[in-house]
């Protein structure tokens, strides 16, 4: 895949996103943060509140989704006795999840689809 030109990057994060803010660190809480991706664009100051819907650019959805966790490494000692660490696990310290997006490719909206669950039968195995 081709490295895209900023142009074309900045028509894509412009696209709105409607997604659920959820700030798993503080429930209920605000978050607010200065926000600037490229150069020569203004700083601009984003809010928002736990289990709020908003609609957004989806330059900032992505960065909500990157940047809302961190890692925690474990130190541990390996067979032969010496100190190593590895990661533990992410912890997840906001997110926002895209409830409905415009595709890059058309600018269509993608088909929602209904899951639901089938109880199986259960078979007993035949021996031969």
């Amino acid at each position: 895949m081709a490295k895209r030109t900023i142009e074309v990057q900045k028509e894509i994060d412009k696209k709105p996103v409607t997604g659920r803010f959820v700030y798993d660190e503080v429930p209920g809480g605000t978050l607010t943060f200065p926000y600037r991706k490229y150069p020569k664009d203004p700083i601009v100051k984003w809010t928002f509140v736990d289990g709020e819907v908003y609609t957004v650019p989806r330059g900032i959805a992505t960065h909500l989704q990157r940047e809302g966790k961190y890692k925690v490494h474990v130190h541990t000692l390996d067979e032969k006795g010496m100190p190593s660490m590895k990661i533990g696990r992410m912890v997840n310290r906001f997110n926002f999840e895209a409830i409905s997006f415009l595709d890059e490719e058309d600018g269509d909206t993608p088909a929602l689809y209904t899951a639901e669950t089938v109880p199986m039968k259960h078979r007993t195995a035949i021996k031969k």
